[in-house]
């Protein structure tokens, strides 16, 4: 055998080994956070003053974490998707490099997928098939997507999960859950166990093809009087938990907001479109779609919005839209008492926090929520945005550092903050629609506005 050929395989089997991803894992992590640490205390010292000191260690950092991506896949392509897309939060580097992974993931060979193919179908490929094409249309982090033709004429895509991902995404959140608990042991306020777990629950129901074909027709059966909305058709009789045959839609996708520019798309109207949207599911509907990364999101004509993949769709429990309208409502008018208890309804164990870490948290909630309404009258961008895409000074970083150090001092006397299931997925999905409010209308907040609206209606949000 070629030794580099031989090399590279050796790799490659060992890459699907748990021992070697949780070292590789490790290692990214470690380099990462010595290096930071290091800045921070040049900084601190006054021995580092090149403002671009900061820019150069997020491209070398998100570079590593990208290179790691490509060699385990899984749900650290997921993860990428999720960083890649906060634009509106992280600096540039990582939201540059790790948004690759929206519509650049490494694709598998057609003929690596074609067993799983036919397994799922029970049947050659060719007797429902009448076209394939071998190229896919899309590669994700779980699946692929080739688009391909029925004997009907219909054009659909196939759907086909990796034949190893199941056992490599458990085995990964195993890895991700104990490098949490060394890692976050004692200087935590959140449960960052109960956030993988979370994340291990959300990443089963993506792993059922049968589940997400359920909820692609929920939620096209909810839309259907909805010109501004179309989601695919799905073809049950070809659908298993490890294939899923759809109406293929033809748009643009929103990782390519230049072409969209130059075909005349209205950005800021679809931003509009897409707050109000999801606004419809969270608050009326009480069921949603809750993986709006721009690859999942489409700009048909007509001002259409195309909405693909219901791997990561929920039902809300009942009342929830009330108690979080009543949340929001009660923070942003000053009422504490009626926010914690809408909070409580909500299913956050409040009253399992050391007192002191409450009040804290209460007070800065309310004092950030005031000075949230404040900005976006004004049009105006957080403080903490612009921070994010700069080099902090030594006092932020000060200021930064004893601010963690308090809430770690606060954790004492109570359990950390636990995270309920339905808030988890409302919190992602909210993250992503930030980002992708400002990759069509930067500076505007167009989509967190049309939430609020909902949400806060007596609250005016130039």
């Amino acid at each position: 055998m070629h030794p580099v050929g031989g090399r590279t395989a050796t790799i490659a089997m060992l890459s699907r080994t748990r021992i070697y991803r949780l070292a590789k894992m490790i290692a990214v992590a470690v380099r990462a956070s010595v290096r930071y640490w290091r800045l921070a205390r040049r900084i601190k010292r006054g021995t580092e003053t090149d403002p671009e000191a900061w820019t150069r260690l997020h491209e070398r950092t998100a570079q590593e974490i990208h290179d790691l991506t490509i060699r385990l896949e899984g749900i650290f392509i997921k993860l990428c998707q999720l960083v890649g897309a906060r634009s509106d939060l992280l600096p540039e580097p990582y939201t540059r490099i790790l948004g690759r992974f929206h519509d650049a993931v490494p694709p598998r060979p057609f003929n690596e997928l074609l067993h799983g193919i036919e397994s799922s179908l029970g049947r050659s490929i060719n007797e429902v098939f009448a076209e394939v094409d071998r190229t896919p249309l899309a590669a994700a982090s779980l699946a692929q997507v080739h688009r391909a033709r029925l004997h009907d004429g219909s054009d659909v895509v196939i759907k086909v999960q990796y034949p190893e991902v199941a056992k490599l995404v458990r085995s990964d959140l195993i890895g991700l859950k104990r490098i949490s608990k060394l890692a976050l042991k004692r200087s935590s306020f959140i449960d960052a166990g109960g956030v993988i777990d979370e994340m291990n629950h959300f990443l089963n129901l993506e792993l059922d093809f049968c589940t997400e074909a359920t909820s692609t027709m929920r939620v096209r059966r909810a839309f259907e009087n909805d010109e501004r909305v179309r989601v695919p058709r799905v073809h049950g009789e070809y659908t298993d938990r490890k294939l899923l045959v759809l109406e293929y839609l033809d748009g643009i996708p929103l990782t390519d907001v230049e072409r969209m520019r130059r075909e005349g798309v209205d950005l800021e109207q679809y931003a509009k479109t897409l707050g109000d949207v999801y606004a419809t599911m969270f608050f009326d509907q009480g069921f949603f779609h809750g993986d709006p990364h721009p690859g999942n999101l489409l700009a048909m004509p007509g001002g259409v919005i195309g909405m693909l993949d219901f791997g990561l769709a929920k039902e809300l429990p009942d009342q929830f839209g009330a108690q979080m309208i009543a949340m929001m409502a009660k923070t942003f008018s000053g009422d504490t008492e009626g926010a914690l208890d809408a909070a409580r309804a909500l299913g956050f164990n409040l009253d399992e926090l050391n007192p002191a870490l409450l009040e804290k948290i209460v007070k800065e909630t309310m004092g950030g929520a005031r000075q949230a309404g404040d900005a976006w009258q004004r049009g105006e961008r957080a403080a903490w945005e612009r921070q994010s895409r700069g080099m902090p000074s030594r006092e932020e970083i000060a200021e930064y550092r004893a601010q963690a150090d308090e809430y770690r001092s606060l954790v004492k006397g109570g359990k950390p903050i636990h995270i309920p299931h339905h808030f988890a997925l409302i919190g992602r999905a909210m993250g992503l629609l930030q980002g992708i409010s400002d990759r069509l209308v930067p500076g505007e907040e167009v989509i967190q506005k049309s939430l609020l609206r909902r949400m806060i209606p007596n609250q005016r949000f130039t």
